[in-house]
C-alpha cells in the first residue's frame, strides 16, 4: 500500500504498448502547461523499441516548461553480449522465469543523442549501483544492484 503523498503527485497506471499514455495522464488530472517530473522507473526494459520511442516524444512534445523525467534502462551490452557485468546472470535468469525477460536497452554512450533526437537533454545517467553508492552510503554490497541497470535524469529541451 502507498504511503501518503502529496497532493500535486499522481501514480498512472498505462500499458505502453496498448494504451494512449495521453488519454491516462489527462483522465488522472495531468495539466501539460505545468512543470511536470515524471518517474518511469523499472519499466523501458520490458518494452519494445517504439513503445519506448513514443513515450518520450510525447513527454518531450506535451510537458510544460523545464519539466523533467527520470527513468531506468538496461545497458544494451547485456542484451546483445558486448558487455558483461557481474551478478548480471540471477538477475537475467530471474526476468525469464517470470515469463518477462528483458527486451530493451541504451548504450549509456549513445543515450544523449538517442535522447535529444527525441527532444530531451541528458542532465545525468549513472548506473543504479552508483546511484545506491552516492544517495545511500553504507549499503552492504548485498543490496547493491547491478552495474547493467542504470538511472538517468532528462529535461524537455528548449522549455527551461
Amino acid at each position: 500500500m502507498l504511503g501518503s503523498v502529496p497532493a500535486n503527485v499522481a501514480y498512472v497506471a498505462v500499458d505502453f504498448v496498448r494504451e494512449d499514455l495521453g488519454a491516462a495522464l489527462l483522465a488522472a488530472g495531468y495539466d501539460p502547461r505545468e512543470r511536470t517530473f515524471f518517474i518511469w522507473e523499472g519499466v523501458t526494459n520490458y518494452l519494445n523499441t517504439i513503445a519506448v520511442d513514443a513515450t518520450l516524444r510525447w513527454i518531450a512534445s506535451h510537458s510544460g516548461p523545464a519539466s523533467r523525467l527520470s527513468f531506468t534502462y538496461i545497458h544494451r551490452g547485456l542484451l546483445d553480449g558486448s558487455a558483461r557485468f557481474p551478478r548480471s546472470e540471477p538477475w537475467v535468469d530471474a526476468v525469464q522465469r517470470a515469463g518477462e525477460p528483458f527486451t530493451f536497452g541504451l548504450h549509456p554512450a549513445e543515450l544523449a543523442v538517442y535522447l535529444a533526437e527525441r527532444g530531451l537533454r541528458l542532465l545525468s545517467d549513472v548506473s543504479t549501483a552508483e546511484a545506491l553508492k552516492r544517495y545511500r552510503p553504507g549499503v552492504g554490497d548485498a543490496a547493491t544492484p547491478p552495474a547493467f541497470y542504470r538511472v538517468a535524469l532528462a529535461e524537455v529541451q528548449g522549455r527551461t
